[in-house]
């Protein structure tokens, strides 16, 4: 396993994936990340807007990974209107989802790259209809892909007898990559001994809040397969909720009962900054020692859902 230091490095400096044959050579200087959104839709349209029965169109999407981290497996989806072989609907050539890309890269300012816009393409052909009136259809596509924030914190424990005066608690600050689920940390921080405490450890609640930031739903990605499909069996039962791993290298801290270096939680993601927590065991810390600090990396692994919606309005006929 990456320790946790080590990840957060990888997840931090975007690999530049050439898609197509496409690549950007800009050197933009200001590229940024935007700190709640991965994969957005740009647009999404249909050309010509207006047919008649039996006549194609083009309906096309252009998206964008905005986030901190590459998104995968990126697939679309159109869900309706009704599509078939009969006269009488609507016929989409290559069936209704589209593989878009294994893998969407996101902006590098290190290297001075912005993202790329990608395209994906449906071709669509009327159904012949004798209808008197013009009939609007709505053409609504599902965009999904899989993604990951991880965030990182410090804990310190302090001898009390090691400083001068009390030292003051207060809640720890907590960096997150860019991506749609963002998270805070709810502890206190430095834990404080003293020499009076022996070998002792120290247990205390270590608090993650979530938050879905973005326009989408997240939800779990491997429950999603079917039939090693991802994305086919998505539901209300595995939506709004996301795989959350806190870990730590420190050979001083641990999760949970047993004190374990990682632990891994389903998470719900109901209502406002939704919060799971975890026992964090210390290690005593001794006078001669004084403080020592330990780094706490929370993985959070999910797929995400936007929906879209454009609209074509048949012709009058035959």
């Amino acid at each position: 396993m990456n320790t946790p230091d080590r990840k957060f490095g990888l997840v931090l400096l975007a690999m530049i994936v050439v898609v197509s044959g496409c690549t950007d050579n800009s050197q933009n200087t200001s590229v940024s990340i935007s700190q709640t959104d991965g994969v957005q839709i740009e647009s999404y349209q249909a050309t010509p807007a207006t047919l008649s029965g039996g006549q194609p169109a083009t309906l096309q999407m252009n998206i964008k990974n905005k986030g901190g981290v590459d998104a995968e497996n990126v697939q679309a989806k159109l869900t309706n209107p009704e599509f078939g072989s009969d006269s009488g609907l609507w016929s989409v050539s290559g069936g209704q989802w589209k593989d878009a890309f294994e893998t969407l890269r996101g902006p590098d300012p290190d290297a001075g790259q912005n993202a790329l816009t990608r395209t994906i393409q449906w071709q669509v052909t009327a159904p012949n209809k004798n209808n008197e009136v013009p009939i609007p259809y709505d053409f609504s596509a599902n965009l999904f892909y899989k993604y990951q924030t991880q965030a990182v914190t410090q804990m310190k424990m302090v001898n009390t007898n090691s400083v001068e005066g009390q030292p003051t608690r207060s809640t720890p600050s907590i960096d997150n990559t860019g991506g749609p689920v963002q998270m805070g940390v709810q502890a206190s921080s430095p834990v404080l001994f003293t020499a009076e405490s022996g070998g002792s450890s120290k247990t205390q609640p270590l608090c993650i809040t979530i938050e879905n930031s973005g326009s989408g739903t997240p939800f779990l990605y491997e429950e999603s397969k079917v039939n090693g499909a991802a994305y086919r069996g998505v539901s209300d039962d595995i939506t709004n909720t996301i795989n959350l791993t806190v870990e730590t290298s420190s050979s001083f801290l641990g999760f949970g009962a047993d004190a374990d270096k990682s632990t891994t939680v389903e998470k719900e993601l109901i209502g406002s900054n939704p919060s799971t927590c975890i026992d964090m065991t210390s290690n005593y810390v001794s006078t001669s020692e004084g403080s020592k600090t330990a780094t706490i990396t929370v993985t959070a692994d999910y797929g995400y859902r936007l929906q879209d919606n454009t609209q074509i309005t048949l012709k009058t006929g035959p």
